[in-house]
């Protein structure tokens, strides 16, 4: 899906949800969505989890359902709780390329770009591993921290270059990426790359000099 298809469709969907500022408010009106349009959404107590309950709006994200995902927006669920594996919604939205979702929790709720897994991993290492474009773009127009290192110090690029996806690397060199940077093992994205070839040159003329 295209970032400008993607942003339509989260507009339309926004137009149901009441939001003031970073974060959707209660105005004590009806739910905009009800059982038909949300979906299966379950049954769940409002005003935060326990630690022990799973994240609904995590499961939400990762099964593509933006207008669930919205539905718990609006009813004020934390988007940074994560499922027992440690993911978040805005992680799975970057696993799945799903431009939409994470355009939702950005820009109306108070997920948080640089929040980080059990592996201390954020949005855009997932985003930049599995090539998801759409969502890199939506991260690093959020200031989404580019060069985020991972409890091993592999940064976004590195996982890129070591997934042989030659486009993310190209944006996130395009946008500053550090290729000097080196994991707690002493080895930079070229490393990484191992014998990708796309990327290898990538990161030996990378574009804009960086």
């Amino acid at each position: 899906m295209s970032r400008s298809v993607a942003s339509l469709l989260a507009l339309a969907l926004l137009a149901c949800l009441p939001a003031t500022g970073a974060r959707a408010q209660s105005t004590g009106s009806a739910t905009p969505f009800n059982d038909t349009n949300v979906g299966n959404a379950p049954t769940v107590p409002l005003g935060g989890f326990h630690t022990e309950q799973p994240n609904y709006i995590a499961m939400s994200s990762s099964a593509n359902n933006a207008g669930q995902v919205m539905w718990y927006v609006n009813q004020h669920f934390d988007p940074d709780q994560p499922d027992f594996g440690g993911t978040t919604a805005l992680m799975y939205a970057a696993i799945n390329n799903n431009a939409q979702i994470a355009y939702i929790l950005i820009s109306h709720s108070s997920a948080h770009v640089d929040a980080r897994d059990k592996f201390g991993n954020t949005a855009l290492h997932y985003a930049a591993e599995h090539g998801s474009l759409d969502v890199l773009h939506e991260l690093l127009d959020a200031k989404a921290p580019i060069d985020a290192q991972n409890r091993e110090g592999i940064t976004p690029l590195m996982k890129a270059a070591n997934s042989g996806q030659a486009a993310a690397v190209k944006l996130l060199l395009q946008s500053g990426a550090d290729t000097s940077k080196e994991d707690f093992t002493g080895r930079d994205a070229l490393g990484w790359a191992g014998n990708k070839v796309a990327v290898v040159q990538l990161l030996k003329n990378p574009p804009g000099g960086h």
